[in-house]
């Protein structure tokens, strides 16, 4: 009997029991060190494998010179290092890292070789590919510094132009030539250059690359008549007398630097209202920024002086670049300084504005002698404002008030000029509000043709007694002109240097 329980019970274990090529280890946890873990689970072998991709991230075998892509490693089997050999031609890249970025400047084929390792157990596995870089043929662009104001650049004597090579396809041979009253030449590649003599030049760049046994690709632009050079004046535009000071603006920088000798250039006038005339020496003279100069005098400017101011050049004040000096200037009358509008100028378009009570087909326009319109060279400065009144009238507002107090004196001065009889009169109107072109604080005083000199620059002054001249009004007071009568289509009337000030006269 107990035989046959022990056959049972082997043949129970042995059908039971399961067999050894079913079985399954790779789920059993026998340990519980997790490296001993990580390190049983990537036993099996590493498959490496490289992709290629360009910057849209798309997979490719070939690209353009020029055109970044990047070679990674997707080696299977979890290796942990990366080691690259990137060979083209005679140049040879290594890389430890699992991504690597290229650019190739030339075309060929890249030859791409990978050694991925695993660490944990020191498996390796390498593999090789190729990336064919394909030509692209030169294009010949460029961009410039100051940028071209449509087909053209414009710069003065002495200034300089930064060219920047923008070609397509990795050019590295250039040459440029400028031709025009004087030749230049470059072969770098984004040159800077200076030009000295005025007048109008062509620009050309060829960009060439050597492909060697694949030959060479060139290529050149042209464009004619790119660059304008005009000669570099440094003009007087504007003498402005406060006190014992000259401030003199210029068209271009000064100098900063000015020796203490260029004071010996200048000279100084002073006509007072009795008569006489003065001669004050000059104390000093300074650069009080890019385009002015200061001169102190041993004298004091008051309201009713005309002072005059020469300059006589002998190479001692300079302009930026070092070399031009000012112009000569004889006898440039300066305008008073103490101006009740700070700033205010016929410089300045922002500050004046069309009166909301004009009408008809009158107009104003700031011009100089260049303007299509009203074409007028300035008193001082580079414009000045021209007046035609139409069918009925013309307002022009100064958008900057002026503060007066009862007793005050000021008095409104400019200069102005006409051509032809203009038939009416610029009439000037003060009011409390701005641009309203209101009379509300008087003003509305006129006389025909006494507001310009016939053909020629006159001072027209007005003097304001506060608050008699302006209706009992005090504060701050807005002025506009308003243009009436007349109807000739080339009568015009100009006016420049606007200022009001409380007068100071010489005792």
């Amino acid at each position: 009997m107990k035989k046959i329980i022990y056959f049972l019970i082997s043949v129970f274990f042995v059908f039971s029991a399961p067999s050894c090529e079913q079985e399954d280890y790779s789920d059993i946890n026998i340990t519980h060190d997790t490296e001993e873990k990580v390190t049983k689970e990537f036993v099996g072998d590493l498959d490496s494998q490289i992709i290629i991709k360009d910057m849209d991230g798309a997979l490719v075998n070939e690209i353009d010179m020029g055109k970044t892509f990047f070679v990674i490693d997707n080696t299977e089997g979890n290796s942990d290092t990366s080691e690259w050999v990137i060979t083209k031609g005679d140049e040879t890249i290594t890389s430890k890292e699992q991504m690597v970025r290229l650019n190739f400047s030339n075309p060929g084929v890249a030859t791409v070789k990978l050694t991925s390792t695993r660490s944990s157990d020191g498996k390796t596995t390498s593999s090789e590919t190729t990336v064919a870089i394909n030509s692209v043929p030169v294009k010949s662009r460029f961009i410039t510094d100051p940028v071209a104001d449509a087909e053209t650049v414009a710069i003065y004597t002495s200034n300089s132009i930064s060219f920047t090579d923008t070609s397509e396809g990795s050019p590295t041979q250039f040459n440029w030539v400028f031709e025009g009253p004087e030749t230049l030449t470059s072969t770098e590649q984004n040159p800077v250059m200076t030009f000295m003599e005025p007048g109008i030049y062509n620009v050309t760049l060829t960009a060439t690359r050597d492909d060697g046994d694949e030959g060479i690709s060139e290529d050149t632009i042209e464009k004619i008549g790119f660059i304008k050079v005009e000669q570099l004046v440094v003009e007087l535009i504007r003498a402005v007398a406060t006190d014992s000071k000259i401030e003199l603006q210029f068209t271009q920088p000064i100098a900063q630097d000015i020796p203490a000798g260029a004071s010996s250039e200048f000279s100084i006038t002073i006509n007072t209202k009795n008569g006489a005339i003065l001669t004050p020496d000059i104390v000093s003279i300074e650069a009080t920024g890019e385009k002015t100069v200061e001169l102190v005098f041993s004298d004091k400017m008051y309201s009713d002086d005309e002072v005059l101011i020469s300059f006589n050049p002998t190479g001692i004040l300079k302009d930026a670049t070092g070399n031009y000096v000012p112009e000569m200037i004889t006898d440039e009358p300066c305008v008073y300084g103490h101006n009740l509008w700070s700033g205010t100028d016929t410089e300045d378009e922002s500050k004046f504005a069309l009166s909301t009570n004009s009408s008809g087909s009158g107009f104003f326009k700031f011009v100089d002698e260049n303007s299509p319109e009203l074409p007028m060279e300035p008193y001082q400065g580079r414009s000045c404002i021209g007046f035609i009144r139409g069918d009925d009238k013309i307002g022009l507002s100064v958008m900057q008030g002026y503060t007066v107090a009862e007793g005050d004196v000021v008095v409104l001065a400019y200069e102005g000029k006409r051509i032809e009889n203009v038939a009416g009169a610029l009439e000037r109107r003060m009011s409390a509000t701005m641009a309203s072109g209101g009379n509300d604080a008087n003003g509305n005083w006129s006389s025909a043709n006494s507001n310009g000199g016939d053909n020629e620059w006159i001072t027209v002054t007005k003097t304001i007694n506060v608050s008699a001249d302006t209706n009992g009004v005090t504060g701050e007071l807005f002025l506009t002109f308003f243009r009436y009568g007349g109807n000739s289509d080339t009568a015009a009337l100009w006016i420049d240097n606007l200022r009001i000030y409380k007068p100071n006269p010489r005792p």
